[in-house]
Parts: C-alpha cells; sequence; structure tokens
C-alpha cells in the first residue's frame, strides 16, 4: 500500500536469526522513505553447538499436541530466536493435524528441548454467538438504561463467529479467551448467551476483536496484528480495562467492559499499535496519541450503528458508572482543546488524548471513514515510541504522499494547523521596489 517494502534476513554463525529483518521502505519513485531495523546486535548472538537433535526436537513438538490425529512435520530449520529479550539456538518446527484440522509453529531450544514459544497458525471454522453491537444504550437509543436495568431482547445480536479453530473453545485466527478462568466450551460452537452468564462476555470480546481484524484487512492491512490476542474478560471486580504485555485484562467492575463493544475495540487500538510500533507509547504525548487512536477506532468502526446524539463520543455503556452527561460516555471525540495551551499540567494523558481524537474525528468528517482509517493506521508505521503530535501530524501527510499522491494534504494541514500540532505556514508577500525618480530633462 505505501510503495515496495524490501525485507532483508538477519543470518548469524551461518544460521538465520527467525523474525530479525532489516526493512527498506521504497516510494514508487524508487526513493528510500523509511527504514525499520529489528536486527539483534552480532555479539548478542553467541555461536553455539546443537545438543537437541532435529529429530527429537520433532518428537517434542508432536508430543504438545496431545488432542489431535494425524500429526505430520511439514518443516524443521535450525536458527536463532529472540524469546524473552534474549537469542536461543532453536528448532523450528511446523506441523500439521487433523480432528480437529489444525497447524502449528514451534521454537525448541537446541540446547535443553525447551519449548521456547508455540504459535496457532490455522484457520477455522464458523460458529454462532450472541452480543450487544455495540451496546445497549446506542441499540435502544435509551440514554435513561444503566447496569442494573432490564435490558431488552432487542438489545442483543446474533452473530456468526469466523475463524474458531473447532476446540469449542472461543479460540481462533486473531482472538483467543484462554486467559479466562472457567471459559465455555461448546462442541457444537453455539454460544449464544446473554449478559448474565460469564459466555457472553468472551463471545463479545472474540466476535467484536476478530470483526475489527477483518476490518483492518478489507482496508488493506493484512499483516498487522496477524495473530491471535488472548483476552481475559473477568480478570478482577475493578472497572478497568487494558492492553497490556501482549493481551488484554476486561474488569467486570461498574457495568463490564466486555459488555460494551467499544471498550473491546479502544483496547485493540492498543494492540494494533504494538504490532505495528513494539512498545508504542514511552512518552507522554504517544501515550495520549495511544489512547485517542483507541477512542477513534472505537467510534469510527461503530458510527453507523449509534444514534447521531452518540457518535462523536466512546463508551456510552461503561460510562453509565460515572458520567453525568447525556448521552453518558467516558469521553467525547468533538473537543476544542488546542496544542500547546491545553495539554494537562500534570500529563495526564486521557485528557492529552482529546485533542488528538477530535483531530482525527475532524479527518474522518472531512475524507471519509475509508481514508481516514486507512491513514490513521498506515501512519503509525512511520513513528517511533515515543512520538510527538507533531511528529505524527507530520507522518500522516508523508503517509498520504505516498498513498494518494498528497491528494489530502492541504485538509489534513489544515486541521493539524488548526489543532496547533503543525506551524501555520507564512504567507510571504513581495516588496515594492520604489519608484525610479526622473531627472530633469531626461529622454523619455
Amino acid at each position: 500500500m505505501l510503495g515496495t517494502h524490501v525485507l532483508y534476513q538477519q543470518e548469524r554463525h551461518g544460521l538465520p536469526v527467525s523474525g530479525a529483518w532489516l526493512r527498506v521502505d521504497i516510494a514508487p519513485n524508487g526513493s528510500v522513505y523509511h527504514v525499520l531495523n529489528d536486527l539483534i546486535p552480532d555479539e548478542d548472538i553467541e555461536a553455539s553447538d546443537a545438543r537437541v537433535s532435529g529429530e527429537e526436537a520433532e518428537s517434542l513438538a508432536l508430543g504438545a499436541i496431545d488432542d489431535a490425529d494425524s500429526k505430520q512435520v511439514t518443516q524443521r530449520e535450525l536458527c536463532h530466536y529472540q524469546a524473552d529479550g534474549a537469542p536461543y539456538l532453536c528448532w523450528k518446527v511446523i506441523l500439521r493435524t487433523t480432528n480437529p484440522r489444525g497447524s502449528w509453529k514451534f521454537y525448541i531450544s537446541a540446547t535443553n528441548g525447551k519449548i521456547v514459544e508455540r504459535h496457532d497458525l490455522a484457520r477455522r471454522v464458523t460458529g454462532k454467538g450472541r452480543v450487544f453491537d455495540p451496546n445497549p444504550i446506542a441499540t435502544l437509543d435509551d440514554a435513561t438504561l444503566r447496569g442494573n436495568s432490564l435490558i431488552a431482547p432487542t438489545a442483543y445480536r446474533d452473530v456468526d463467529l469466523l475463524g474458531l479453530d473447532g476446540s469449542g473453545f472461543l479460540d481462533g485466527e486473531f482472538v483467543s479467551t484462554r486467559l479466562t478462568a472457567n471459559r465455555v466450551q461448546r462442541s457444537n460452537n453455539e454460544f449464544v448467551f446473554t449478559r448474565d452468564q460469564q459466555g457472553f462476555r468472551e463471545v463479545m470480546a472474540y466476535f467484536h476483536i476478530d470483526r475489527v481484524r477483518r476490518h483492518l484487512k478489507d482496508l488493506g492491512f493484512k499483516d498487522v496484528m496477524n495473530r491471535a490476542i488472548e483476552v481475559h474478560v473477568d480478570i478482577d471486580d475493578q472497572d478497568n480495562a487494558q492492553y497490556i504485555e501482549q493481551h488484554i485484562e476486561l474488569g467486570s467492575g461498574g457495568v463490564a467492559s466486555s459488555e460494551d463493544a467499544e471498550i473491546i475495540v479502544h483496547e485493540y487500538g492498543h494492540a494494533i499499535q504494538d504490532d505495528q510500533v513494539p512498545g508504542f507509547g514511552q512518552a507522554s504525548e504517544s501515550q495520549a496519541m495511544g489512547e485517542g487512536f483507541g477512542d477513534f477506532l472505537a467510534a469510527s468502526f461503530f458510527f453507523d450503528r449509534k444514534p447521531l446524539s452518540m457518535q462523536p463520543t466512546f463508551a456510552n455503556w461503561n460510562g453509565t458508572s460515572f458520567s453525568t452527561d447525556t448521552p453518558p460516555c467516558m469521553r467525547r471525540l468533538d473537543s476544542k482543546k488546542k496544542y500547546p495551551k491545553d495539554l494537562d499540567a500534570t500529563e495526564d494523558i486521557y485528557e492529552n488524548s482529546a485533542m488528538w481524537s477530535a483531530s482525527l474525528w475532524q479527518l474522518r468528517e472531512k475524507l471519509g471513514a475509508p481514508v481516514t482509517e486507512t491513514l490513521v493506521i498506515a501512519h503509525h508505521h512511520l513513528l517511533s515510541r515515543t512520538a510527538t503530535f507533531g511528529d505524527a501530524a507530520n507522518a500522516m501527510l508523508m503517509t498520504d504522499e505516498q498513498l494518494n499522491g498528497g491528494a489530502n494534504a492541504e485538509v489534513i494541514r489544515r486541521v493539524f494547523e488548526a489543532r496547533g500540532f503543525l506551524k501555520r505556514a507564512r504567507a510571504t508577500t513581495k516588496k515594492k521596489k520604489p519608484a525610479k525618480r526622473k531627472r530633469a530633462g531626461a529622454k523619455r
């Protein structure tokens, strides 16, 4: 989408370093505009001999899958692989299974036979579920509802659950609820519950994350979050939700976070950014942008499923626990705050996020949802972990240049200049030259 991407695989001591690449991003005109370095310093990778044979590694991988028939190894490779911040000499083993049909990738230490990591590569089956889409307040257009209200059956929607692995759990291509204690299992893949059952919360997390990930693919982002994110839908009784250490935790305090699809999508927004820029959010402004992006992604994704008054708001259902606004919400996307005069003195990232989400919302109003969502998600690739609002504004302009030849540059610049993220271009005027005086008696 952004041009040509050239990948160089790192090798050390004659072996590939799995996952270690140097990526050079090249515009259609042949110019290099971005470089990403995921290489591991050579001195960190020590030369060592494999004490575990390839055959032993295959046996360990096959033994780790104990609930399938007809297991067959399809690939084996000795490589270096970094996990938990340290490189290991590993056997990479890929195998396929039947009943249930699946595919698995293992990294097994060639030193001691320990399984360093395993990844589920399978593409799955379809099940049935019931959800809020996005929540009862929006669906019923009733801002008076609260967590203890009787919820009408029309607030629910029956949906297809795509990509399930056939295990009977809510595990699939892009989501897994395996972190959740006492999770539901249905051999027929029928997950139809109401909000008074924990299974409903699992279905909410599975369906909405899976749907957003497929939406990313429709926008052209085939490799962003191309893995199953693990979710705990009932981590504690606090009114809290967070993306942490590459998984999502949802609390059940107040109105359970997993009952509000916008909360779920917001947290998945953090996962998207972290996948694009590992460790994103290492400074105050980048953290605020992370929160603002999550709000924008949720509000934009559910725009057509919310009444007009709720469209520029985020988390109406979860927000009922504390919001006194009408409609209730956690945050709004139509803030008038400007940079830098309205920056919160305590560097409250949630207060500061409002100016970023509002800017993205303005772009959506002017450019439409598909164009804006594409620009916003694509520009993350060009950010650093400590990016400022100004860095992001310039990255958005660069992204538009790469994707659209700069067709939207004027709109983007106008929005970000008005917000204060970019300096306004000064108009230049030519000074008039003083008229020459004619000398007396001079010929014309």
